[in-house]
């Protein structure tokens, strides 16, 4: 008999919902039939006719509305997945700063955190964008760092071809030292990742160098030619999302690596480990666990708030797709929806993800201690 009532509860609900969709696609036709309006997808393949500043991808104006689409996806992600790696790393400091038995620097570390997540990150924004534009040096007054330029247009750094084979060949020599030895952690696995991009990326720089195919920076009047330009926009939204979510990381380490017994941090001090080697070996590991699950959700938070660079003109998914096509085209049922369905993609891979990711550090840290 209560099977039969579970049973009943769940189709009752099932048809309620089906109803409310029927009901709602019903009522989106009736009202576009009576304003004339057409519903379709066949806007994507029309020709955007504009231009977008900063991009990833080979992308012209008379591409398609749908590479308008990609180029502001790819956008949304660069400066959503820089910002997850600048906070992970900036809160983590000041998680460990504010458990340090120093009052200056636990003072300092604890007033960043008070001060920089009770204040609205779009002002954070603004002020960092609104910084970098009327700070910076103007076109003729650069900063030089080496090949390096700095003014109010960005920062201009020299360009050199990334040396694929070269990675390849280093993930499979890290593949085969794991495979050799079976015992590395998870934590050390991240580490050996790091250090793979790290190796790519400075002998592809050290190659272009030698084989002179590295352009540097090279001003001709008001332009700027053969150069990696990282626009202004680009780094306001990023430094205002990276102060910001790392202040919420820093109180889930900080909450996290308080939650690890307090006799784990007793014995490694006794087995004579540096400071850093107990974080890294001892206590960071157990409490990543703890740490994964809400630190996902700061990470969805930033995959959505990356929309608020529209407010400071960066290009990413909202700010081309469902602004600049949407005013353009005026489909606004299909490009919300298609903006919708694009967000709660993302947001569900990610999760998914970290999801995996904690399951294999919990079942380590479980295994670790026996």
């Amino acid at each position: 008999m209560r099977l039969w009532k579970s049973i009943a509860i769940q189709v009752t609900i099932l048809v309620v919902i089906c109803y409310l969709f029927a009901f709602a696609l019903a009522n989106l036709e009736s009202n576009a039939n009576r304003l004339g309006v057409t519903l379709g997808f066949d806007f994507l393949k029309q020709a955007a006719g504009f231009p977008i500043s900063e991009q990833w991808l080979n992308y012209q104006p008379s591409d398609s509305n749908a590479m308008v689409w990609l180029v502001g996806v790819v956008n949304m992600l660069v400066v959503s997945i820089t910002t997850c790696c600048s906070a992970t790393v900036i809160g983590m400091i000041i998680a460990f700063a504010s458990m340090s038995t120093n009052t200056l620097i636990s003072t300092t570390s604890v007033a960043y955190i008070e001060i920089f997540r009770n204040i609205p990150l779009l002002l954070q924004i603004l002020f960092w964008y609104n910084f970098l534009i009327n700070k910076l040096p103007k076109m003729q007054n650069s900063w030089y760092f080496g090949s390096v330029l700095m003014n109010n247009r960005g920062i201009f750094m020299p360009v050199f071809p990334l040396v694929w084979e070269v990675l390849i060949i280093v993930i499979i020599l890290a593949g085969f030292a794991k495979v050799l030895n079976r015992h590395v952690s998870r934590w050390h696995s991240l580490t050996i990742f790091a250090t793979v991009l790290v190796l790519w990326w400075g002998i592809s720089a050290g190659w272009a160098y030698w084989s002179n195919t590295i352009t540097f920076p090279v001003q001709r009047g008001f332009q700027i030619r053969h150069a990696w330009h990282i626009h202004p926009e680009f780094l306001g939204l990023w430094l205002g999302l990276s102060f910001y979510t790392a202040a919420f990381c820093a109180e889930i380490f900080r909450a996290g690596l308080l939650a690890v017994p307090k006799g784990q941090y007793e014995a490694s001090t006794a087995m004579g480990l540096s400071l850093w080697q107990r974080y890294r070996e001892v206590l960071l590991p157990q409490a990543l666990p703890a740490v994964l699950p809400p630190l996902t959700s700061q990470y969805i938070n930033v995959q959505k708030n990356a929309s608020l660079g529209v407010t400071v003109g960066y290009p990413e998914l909202f700010a081309v797709f469902a602004g600049t096509v949407l005013n353009q085209t005026g489909r606004a049922v299909e490009i919300m929806l298609i903006t919708m369905v694009t967000y709660y993609t993302l947001s569900s891979l990610l999760s998914l993800s970290m999801r995996k990711l904690n399951q294999r550090f919990s079942i380590w840290t479980a295994t670790a201690q026996g």
